[in-house]
């Protein structure tokens, strides 16, 4: 018996969306797993020749280490969203989680942070990881552009309705012809060169918070805003 027209649809977008997923992870992972093998590779090679490149293989490791470093926490961001875990509700100050966040980072990042927002009752290691996947994204996505390093300012801000909202804004990225809310759906990944994942995550990570995730293009200059607002 033939399957009715609606269903075919729905199992092909499916299917559709899911091999855009799942060849997204592909790239990503492949990556900085690639990288490791031809650090090591060379380390190898640096550490036999004769006299011993020690510096260099010194180098060399902690290349390997960057991008082991790198595979691991796109595992750690996918268990996030795959994850059967509850979330860690907690009652903590966003600006002080993102203020952690901006001195890890390895690019410079402004901030105009709202004072006097009420604690907010989340999940602070899994919103941490948004705004990681948010600098992350926007470094490699703009990457080939210059050699400047990405123009970055993170804001807080109250919203109505007792909300509050965290925006990251670059000056260089420029969004694909897609609507902005479709950046953040998993079926677009490969617009974006593989680096949709992130935005997928992210978008997963916020919606089981009760918020909602989008992104805008920069009025009247380049570049492109990420934004996410969750209850406070």
């Amino acid at each position: 018996m033939a399957q009715p027209l609606e269903f075919e649809l729905a199992h092909t977008s499916q299917a559709a969306a899911v091999f855009a997923l799942a060849t997204s992870i592909a790239h990503e992972i492949s990556q900085p797993l690639s990288g490791l093998i031809t650090n090591i590779n060379t380390c190898v090679r640096m550490l036999a020749a004769n006299p011993c490149d020690v510096t260099g293989a010194q180098g060399t490791i902690r290349r390997a280490l960057r991008d082991a470093s790198r595979a691991s926490e796109l595992i750690m961001r996918l268990r996030a969203m795959f994850g059967e875990q509850e979330l860690t509700l907690e009652p903590f100050d966003l600006n002080e989680a993102i203020r952690e966040v901006i001195s890890q980072s390895a690019v410079t990042i402004a901030s105009v942070l709202t004072d006097g927002l009420h604690p907010i009752v989340a999940d602070r290691r899994q919103l941490q990881l948004v705004i990681v996947n948010l600098i992350r994204h926007t470094c490699e996505a703009t990457s080939g552009l210059h050699d400047l390093r990405p123009e970055l300012l993170i804001r807080t801000e109250r919203e109505a309705d007792n909300r509050v909202r965290v925006t990251l804004r670059d000056s260089d990225l420029e969004l694909p012809p897609l609507s902005a809310e479709a950046l953040t759906c998993a079926p677009h990944s490969m617009e974006l060169d593989g680096l949709g994942v992130g935005l997928f995550v992210s978008r997963s990570i916020i919606d089981r918070h009760r918020g909602r995730f989008w992104a805008e293009r920069n009025e009247g200059v380049r570049g492109t805003t990420f934004c996410f607002s969750i209850p406070n």
